[in-house]
């Protein structure tokens, strides 16, 4: 096999990619830390109330965003292409002035419904910070679009890492000066850092003359992105309802502490592998239009076995050593993570599915595959949210995250099960030969160092037996590796 040399895009696009993973990677220190410092400084009734907050604020934001980013991605080019700056303010400012006024609109619909739902939880000082933050994260989001459509990876890609640094600090400050109202009015200012850093970048393409929404304008950009929308809203409900379910079903903030804890956990680490497959998006599709469809399902087999490999090793790691950590890094109060957390990374394998049904589903240009597998993750999510949750809290979100997770896989996968038919004995292979070795693992720990100990061995162990029956092989290691920069192979 020969490798192609590489040409500038691939080259550009190697560097950008290389930028992006250093600064997506730069996040996790500010998230280790919120972690280990906010929930034991809040304790755990406190902590819940505000991750309820949180949550709401991050749902009400994601059913605002008529998919700018993807609008921008389709219109900005074609207009950069032609050197048309004109072009562009004019567009980016009359979008701007159509999330403005939709902002407005819908934020007191907003506004009455969380008090009919929530009347004894989200008292009026809170609505006032919740919608406020909705707004400006709103605004910021649009300036994010459009740098998104400019094709300035690496300024969209700070935006989580300056995020997350900017909410340890101010939340540890504020929360210490004025209670949970303070720690709530600090995502306000998170989300205004963001906007000024955002706007800073694009400022030239406002124009305030251009502000007036004209609908016969937007119109066939919404319709484009409504689809976008939809999948982006309903993703984002599946990912943050679990507090929200809790507060309703069992009114027990501890019980929301406890599963948003988990949840973050679960989320940054399906992230990642996130990161990783749809970073592949462009390989399918240049394989798929180059029509080599063999290799396309040689590469989804190798994504599938890999990332599998990796959920393993991190489930592995948590069930040996999080009993003994959790009391070290935030307290006994939160012991039930341990459970929880392990259910949920559980939910990591069938991830991996929904993940590169996402790569193929954007390879193949069919996003309504990807939004009914999500949409079939929500359903059965809320079913068996109202069944778990009563009786079990948390956990019973976290087995209702993972029955979700099984759900949305089968979807998607049912889809593409031509290019996944091979993947599934090699990526069965790696996950039936971890368990057999996991479980006695798991039945022999004792001691912090005890199971320190069962982990590397079950490493070691696990590892050489994936290379001994040849479900990792070190050629197409280095060919993943290719890939993911870009180079053809």
């Amino acid at each position: 096999m020969t490798h192609d040399p590489p040409t500038s895009d691939a080259t550009g696009a190697s560097k950008s990619l290389s930028q992006v993973a250093v600064l997506r990677v730069s996040q996790y220190p500010f998230i280790v830390l919120f972690a280990l410092v906010v929930p034991r400084m809040m304790g755990p009734d406190t902590y819940g109330r505000y991750a309820l907050f949180v949550s709401l604020i991050g749902m009400i934001d994601a059913f605002l965003d008529p998919g700018m980013a993807e609008i921008s991605a389709r219109v900005v080019p074609e207009l950069q292409q032609l050197r048309n700056e004109a072009g562009i303010r004019t567009f980016f400012s009359r979008m701007l002035g159509f999330k403005i006024a939709l902002d407005l609109l819908l934020g007191v619909v907003v506004a009455v419904s969380l008090r009919l739902i929530f009347p004894h939880v989200i008292e009026s000082e809170f609505l006032w910070i919740m919608m406020l933050a909705v707004f400006v994260g709103d605004l910021g989001g649009a300036a994010y679009g459009l740098l998104f459509g400019l094709n300035r990876q690496s300024l969209c890609a700070a935006r989580d890492p300056l995020r997350r640094a900017a909410s340890v600090g101010l939340v540890i400050v504020l929360f210490h000066k004025f209670g949970l109202t303070g720690a709530i009015f600090s995502v306000v200012l998170v989300e205004g850092l963001l906007l000024g850093f955002n706007f800073a970048f694009i400022r030239r393409y406002v124009s305030l003359r251009e502000l007036a929404p004209k609908w016969s304008y937007f119109a066939p950009l919404l319709r484009y992105g409504f689809l976008f929308y939809l999948s982006s809203g309903a993703t984002n409900v599946w990912q943050r309802l679990g507090n929200t379910l809790i507060g309703q079903l069992r009114g027990d903030f501890r019980q929301i502490a406890l599963f948003d804890l988990s949840n973050q956990l679960f989320l940054t680490a399906t992230s990642f592998t996130l990161f990783v497959i749809v970073s592949l998006a462009p390989t399918f599709t240049r394989l798929r239009l180059e029509g080599k469809e063999g290799k396309l399902v040689d590469w989804s087999r190798r994504i599938l076995t890999y990332n599998e490999i990796g959920c393993m090793a991190g489930l592995a790691t948590w069930l040996l050593l999080g009993a003994q950590l959790i009391p070290i890094l935030i307290g006994r109060q939160y012991d039930g993570l341990y459970a929880n957390v392990a259910v949920l990374l559980c939910g990591a394998f069938p991830m991996v599915v929904i993940q590169l049904g996402l790569a193929l589903a954007i390879a193949y240009a069919e996003p309504i595959w990807y939004f009914a597998a999500v949409c079939t993750a929500v359903v059965s999510f809320v079913a068996t949210s109202f069944i778990l949750i009563p009786a079990n809290g948390s956990l019973g979100c976290c087995v209702a995250t993972l029955v979700s997770c099984i759900c949305c896989a089968l979807v998607i996968g049912f889809r593409y099960r031509a290019n996944m038919r091979k993947s599934l004995g090699p990526a069965l292979k790696s996950i039936t030969l971890g368990a057999l070795l996991l479980v006695p693992c798991w039945l022999s720990r004792g001691s912090a160092s005890r199971n320190a100990l069962l982990l590397l061995g079950f490493l070691a162990i696990y590892v050489t037996a994936l290379f001994l029956t040849r479900v990792i092989v070190r050629a197409e290691i280095q060919q993943l590796w290719s890939a993911l920069r870009h180079k053809s192979t």
